[in-house]
C-alpha cells in the first residue's frame, strides 16, 4: 500500500473566496471605488479582515488534522505489520499483492519475497483442493469463506493454518481476495493427542488374546487385531478394505453375511457358535459376538469379538467327567460318613456301656473300702483298705480322663455356669491334694493375692479339675520339696476378671525339646514315665481344652532337674454380693464341685434325721449295700427296690422323702419310672418327691437326659460319701 500526501489547496480556496467578496463589493473596481461611501468602504474592509482571520484559523486546524492523520497512518501500519495474524491481498489469479510482516513470518520468508507469489506455493499439495474450493466459493458467492489446511514453510516445516477469505474491490475496481492467515497449534496438539490415543488403543486391542474385527456397512474390514491375523497367515493390513469373500469359502461367507445383516438391521447384539478353518487347515469351533456401533457421523459398523472355545469344550467335557466322579465320590463320602456316624455312635455307646460296666463294680470297691476305712481297723488292715481305696480312685480318674477326652474329640465338652467362692473352691482342691502330698512328705503352699476377687461365676468343678490335674502331676514327679499353688489377678474390668493360676514344683523338670509336645494327646515327656509314674497322658490335653473353653491360655516353664511351673488363665464373671445373703442364687448352688455347702449340710438336724426315709432303686446288690451303708452312716433310714416298677409301687404305699434312682434297671428303667411318678394322676403319695439320678453313665448329655425325664438332680457312680451327703442336705433341707 503506497502512502500519498495529496490534499486540497485550502489557501487558494480562501483567496478565491476573498476575491469573490471584493468583486461582489466592488472594492477593487476603479469605476466603483469612488461610488462607495467611507462607511461602506470601512464595512467592506472589516468584512475582508474578518474573512482573513477565519481563513488563518481554518488553516491552523487543517495543519493539526494533517498531523493527526499522519500519526494515525503510522499506527495503522504498525498494527497491520505486527498483528497476531497474517494479512494478504490476492489478485484474482491468486498472486499475493501485499502482505503484512506476520504473514511473512508464518511462511518463513521476507515480506518482499511474497509479492507476486502464488499462495499455493505454501500449501501442502494434498490440501490444495481445499484452497481452490474456497476460492471458487468466494468468487461465486462473494460470501466470506473459511477452511483449515496444512501449509509448508520455506524450510519445509508443516503447520495447520486457519484461512478466512473475503472479496473486495481494488482502486481499479478489480475483484481481489483478502485473506486472514493464522497458525492453529491447538489443532496440531489435538492431532498429536489423537495419534497418541490411537496408538494406545492399538496397543490395547492388539494385546487382547481374543480376535477382534470391525466391518463397515459395505462389509469391509476397517480394523483387525493381531489375534485375528493369527487365525490366518496374513498381516493385519492385508485385511483392511477387504471382505470375507477374499478369505473364506462361499458357504461360510453366506453365513457370516447373514449374521452381519441381522445386526445392521436390528441393532441387536448377536452371539453365535461357528466353525472356521484356520491357516493350518484345522476346523476350529468359535463363539463370535457381534455388536452394532454408530459413529458421530451416523456411519454404522460391526464390532466382532471371537472366542476360541475348542479348549473350553475340552474342559467342559473334562468338568462333566469330574462332576460325575465327584458325585460318585460324594456318594461314597456320604456312605463313609454314615458308617462313621454309626461307628461314632457305636463308639459312644461302647464308652457309655464300658463306663457303666466299670463304674458299677467300682462303686462297690470305692464305696465299701471307704466305709471300711471308717471302721475300727488295726494298722495293717487300715493300710490294705486304704491301698484298695486309692487304687479304686486312681482307676476312676483314668476312666474320667478317657471320657473327657472322648468329649473333646466329639467337641461336646461344655462348661456349666455356677456362682462360687474362689477361695473356698481352692481350699477344697487343696484338701483333695493334701493326702497324696502328705504321703510323700511334701509341703503344699496355696497363695492367693489380696486383689483377686472371691465371688465369681463360672464352672468351679472344671476349674478344680485343671488344678487337680496340674497338682497331681506336680506331686507325681516331685520327690522332695514343695508344691506351690499361686493365684493372681491378671486383668479385670467392671464385669469380668482374668485370673492366672500357677502350680510350681521342685521335681524332675522337663527337657526343653519335649515341652511343646506335652499338651498333645497320649504324650508324656518320656515313655518310661508311664511305667514309672503311671497315667494316661490325657490330663494336660484336657486341661488345655478346659482353659481355652474358659477363654484363657495354658503353658509351662521348666528347667530339667530343678522343677516346673505350669500356669493357665481363665475369665470369670464377677459378683459383688456375698454368698449366704438373701439372694437365693448364691445361697442355693447346684452342680458338681461347686462350693463347700456347709450351710446346706447343717440344714439337716439330728432331730430330723430319724424322720427322713429314703428309697434306693438299684438292681446291683453290691451297690444296694453301698448306698444303704452310706445312708446309715449319715443317720438316715432307707429301703431298697431292684427296679423301676418296684419303685413306683413302693411310692404308692409309703410317703418317702427322696428317691435315689438308678437309670439302668431291668423291667422298668429309672427314666420310665420317673415319668410314671411325675405323670398327672399318679398314685404316688408324694408326686413332687425329689428324685436323684444315681447312675454309672457319665457321658455328655446323661445329666440333661435325667433332668428331661423329670429327675431333680444327678450324681455319678462311684458315689462319694461327701458328695452324696451334700446332695441330700440340699434337697432335704
Amino acid at each position: 500500500m503506497n502512502r500519498t500526501d495529496d490534499r486540497p489547496d485550502d489557501y487558494a480556496k480562501l483567496r478565491r473566496q476573498a476575491e469573490e467578496i471584493v468583486r461582489e463589493k466592488g472594492i477593487l473596481s476603479q469605476e466603483n471605488r469612488g461610488n462607495l461611501s467611507p462607511q461602506e468602504t470601512r464595512q467592506t474592509l472589516h468584512e475582508l479582515y474578518v474573512h482573513q482571520i477565519e481563513l488563518e484559523m481554518q488553516n491552523e486546524e487543517l495543519r493539526r488534522a494533517q498531523v493527526e492523520l499522519d500519526n494515525a497512518r503510522e499506527r495503522y501500519f504498525d498494527l497491520y505489520d505486527l498483528a497476531p495474524v497474517g494479512y494478504c491481498t490476492l489478485s484474482e489469479k491468486g498472486l499475493i499483492q501485499e502482505a503484512n510482516l506476520t504473514a511473512a513470518t508464518l511462511l518463513g520468508v521476507a515480506r518482499g519475497a511474497l509479492i507476486k507469489q502464488p499462495l499455493t506455493r505454501f500449501i501442502l499439495p494434498d490440501d490444495q483442493d481445499i484452497y481452490y474450493h474456497l476460492r471458487k466459493q468466494l468468487f461465486e458467492t462473494c460470501a466470506p469463506q473459511a477452511c483449515e489446511l496444512r501449509m509448508v514453510k520455506k524450510d519445509g516445516a508443516q503447520f495447520w493454518a486457519h484461512l478466512e477469505a473475503t472479496a473486495a474491490k481494488d482502486e481499479d475496481s478489480a475483484t481481489v481476495c483478502r485473506v486472514v492467515l493464522s497458525d492453529n497449534p491447538e489443532r496440531k496438539r489435538g492431532e498429536e493427542r489423537l495419534q497418541k490415543t490411537k496408538d494406545f488403543l492399538d496397543r490395547i486391542i492388539n494385546s487382547i488374546g481374543d480376535p477382534i474385527f470391525v466391518k463397515n456397512r459395505q462389509h469391509q474390514f476397517v480394523l483387525v487385531n493381531n489375534s485375528f491375523c493369527a487365525l490366518s497367515s496374513l498381516r493385519c493390513e492385508d485385511f483392511i478394505g477387504k471382505t470375507d469373500d477374499n478369505f473364506f469359502p462361499a458357504e461360510q461367507v453366506a453365513v457370516f453375511r447373514e449374521k452381519d445383516e441381522l445386526v445392521f438391521e436390528t441393532g441387536k447384539e448377536n452371539v453365535n457358535e461357528e466353525t472356521i478353518t484356520d491357516s493350518l487347515g484345522i476346523d476350529r469351533t468359535i463363539i463370535t459376538k457381534k455388536t452394532l456401533y454408530t459413529d458421530i457421523s451416523g456411519n454404522k459398523f460391526i464390532v466382532g469379538i471371537i472366542r476360541d472355545i475348542a479348549e473350553r469344550k475340552h474342559w467342559e467335557e473334562r468338568l462333566q467327567q469330574i462332576n460325575q466322579d465327584l458325585k460318585i465320590a460324594i456318594e461314597q463320602a456320604n456312605e463313609s460318613a454314615k458308617l462313621a456316624r454309626k461307628a461314632n455312635a457305636a463308639k459312644s455307646e461302647f464308652l457309655a456301656n464300658m463306663s457303666h460296666e466299670i463304674r458299677t463294680p467300682l462303686n462297690g470297691v470305692i464305696g465299701m473300702t471307704g466305709l471300711l476305712l471308717e471302721m475300727d481297723l488295726n494298722a495293717e488292715q487300715h493300710e490294705y483298705a486304704q491301698i484298695a481305696h486309692i487304687s479304686g480312685e486312681m482307676l476312676l480318674s483314668v476312666i474320667n480322663d478317657i471320657l473327657d477326652f472322648s468329649k473333646i474329640e466329639a467337641r461336646k465338652l461344655e462348661l456349666e455356669t455356677l456362682n462360687f467362692d474362689l477361695r473356698t473352691m481352692l481350699k477344697n482342691t487343696a484338701d483333695l491334694l493334701a493326702l497324696s502330698i502328705q504321703d510323700k512328705g511334701l509341703e503344699l503352699v496355696c497363695l492367693v493375692e489380696p486383689e483377686v476377687p472371691s465371688l465369681l461365676s463360672g464352672d468351679p468343678g472344671r476349674l478344680s479339675q485343671i488344678l487337680v490335674n496340674l497338682g497331681g502331676n506336680a506331686v507325681k514327679f516331685t520327690k522332695k520339696g514343695e508344691i506351690t499353688i499361686r493365684v493372681s489377678l491378671e486383668s479385670e474390668d467392671e464385669r469380668t476378671a482374668t485370673i492366672r493360676f500357677s502350680v510350681r514344683d521342685t521335681g524332675i523338670g522337663i527337657p526343653a525339646n519335649l515341652q511343646e509336645t506335652l499338651f498333645s494327646p497320649f504324650t508324656q515327656a518320656d515313655g518310661s514315665t508311664t511305667r514309672k509314674y503311671g497315667g494316661t497322658g490325657l490330663g494336660l490335653v484336657i486341661s488345655r481344652q478346659l482353659a481355652e473353653l474358659m477363654r484363657g491360655k495354658i503353658g509351662l516353664e521348666s528347667i530339667e532337674g530343678i522343677g516346673s511351673t505350669f500356669w493357665f488363665t481363665a475369665v470369670f464373671e464377677k459378683h459383688p454380693a456375698r454368698f449366704g445373703s438373701a439372694d437365693e442364687k448364691f445361697a442355693k448352688i447346684e452342680g458338681e464341685g461347686a462350693m463347700e455347702r456347709s450351710v446346706a449340710k447343717a440344714a439337716i438336724s439330728k432331730n430330723d434325721k430319724h424322720k427322713i426315709r429314703i428309697l434306693v432303686a438299684e438292681d446291683n446288690p453290691v451297690n444296694q449295700k453301698v448306698a444303704q451303708a452310706m445312708l446309715k452312716k449319715m443317720g438316715l433310714q432307707s429301703d431298697v427296690v431292684a427296679n423301676g416298677q418296684e419303685a413306683v409301687n413302693a411310692l404308692q404305699t409309703i410317703p418317702y422323702d427322696l428317691v435315689l434312682m438308678d437309670c439302668q434297671m431291668p423291667e422298668m428303667d429309672g427314666f420310665e419310672a420317673t415319668s410314671v411318678i411325675r405323670r398327672q394322676g399318679s398314685m404316688a403319695q408324694n408326686p413332687p418327691i425329689p428324685i436323684i439320678a444315681m447312675t454309672a453313665f457319665a457321658m455328655q448329655g446323661d445329666k440333661e437326659k435325667c433332668i428331661l425325664a423329670g429327675m431333680d438332680d444327678f450324681i455319678a457312680k462311684p458315689v462319694q460319701k461327701r458328695e452324696l451327703a451334700e446332695l441330700l442336705a440340699r434337697w432335704l433341707a
